[in-house]
């Protein structure tokens, strides 16, 4: 099983939003997040990058 942890704009631990992705759908500009005990996590983002290899997702949240 692939997990993957959320960060806001670069990979460190004091940009992590979200841990333990199982599941990332879009929803218009928003990205919806499933972690591995099925809670949805909502956040207005553009993805910059997904590394599959080392499980994590980089994001740039939308400024409202």
């Amino acid at each position: 099983m692939c997990l993957s942890n959320v960060y806001d704009g670069s990979r460190s631990d004091d940009r992590l939003l979200f841990r333990n992705i199982a599941d990332v759908r879009f929803e218009g500009d928003t990205l919806v997040m499933t972690d591995i005990m099925g809670i949805q996590r909502k956040i207005d983002a553009k993805v910059q990058k997904i590394d599959l290899m080392d499980n994590y997702i980089i994001v740039e949240p939308m400024e409202n």
